[in-house]
């Protein structure tokens, strides 16, 4: 039973991106590790997931409140006791609406696609840098763009924001990439439209590390690359020098 509850109202996406942009590492961990568990948690659980103490969750986890990106209820106990506080993800309240249009979008463009003389190879790469850069777009009016340049857990913060308000979820690899999950996009249309996706995708994240990371990284995505979904591989590019120096 739930008794209290604090900033439940779902929040917008330009702010959820000016937010994290600006987060401290304490704050966005505490935020992916929720994300990770993927329901509402106890401060201990949370505590037990980053291997830090519980007071220091409980510190990091009243900004969050205060900002609306953590929602905090307390439950009342079966019997004897004390309430218990239970923290959770804000809600996005855009992320249904993007889920729902990006299918559509998706399937309908993958079938034409994949119709093309190169199985739609090259439209899907175009499609997909497109899509990124309206996500880049987005962050750059939100004022969170050199942050994001400045920050490279912002970055994967907010590339984390753009999967998880698609469908997917994501969490952070034991490498310094992502492992993708979930995947809402399993299974349309045959094989050939689901590699067109899963191609758009992919040119969609690569977009995105790349701008936000102003040119100094990208990625490679390997669909099912292993048994839990698909993962995303994060590398530097080299910076190149003139002629002459």
């Amino acid at each position: 039973m739930t008794n209290g509850e604090v900033k439940a109202g779902p929040i917008g996406i330009e702010y959820m991106i000016t937010q994290l942009a600006t987060a401290s590492p304490a704050q966005r961990k505490v935020l992916h590790t929720l994300t990770d568990i993927g329901r509402e948690a106890t401060v201990v659980e949370i505590a037990d997931h980053l291997g830090i103490h519980k007071n220091s969750v409980r510190e990091t986890l009243v900004p969050l409140v205060e900002q609306g990106l953590v929602v905090r209820r307390t439950h009342n106990p079966e019997g004897r006791g004390r309430p218990a506080m239970y923290y959770e993800i804000a809600v996005i309240g855009d992320a249904a609406r993007l889920q729902r249009q990006s299918s559509e979008l998706l399937l309908a463009a993958a079938s034409a696609m994949a119709q093309t003389s190169d199985g739609g190879e090259k439209l899907a790469d175009i499609m997909g840098r497109n899509w990124g850069q309206q996500y880049v777009d987005l962050i750059r009016s939100s004022g969170a763009l050199d942050a994001a340049r400045d920050d490279e857990e912002a970055l994967l913060s907010l590339l984390r924001v753009f999967l998880s308000t698609r469908g997917f979820r994501a969490i952070n690899a034991e490498d310094g990439g992502l492992s993708i999950q979930s995947c809402p996009y399993l299974n349309m249309g045959n094989d050939k439209i689901q590699s067109i996706v899963c191609r758009m995708h992919g040119a969609a994240i690569r977009q995105i590390v790349e701008e936000l990371s102003d040119g100094g990284m990208s990625m490679t995505l390997v669909p099912f690359g292993d048994s839990c979904g698909c993962q995303v591989f994060f590398e530097d590019i080299p910076v190149r020098k003139a002629s002459g120096e």
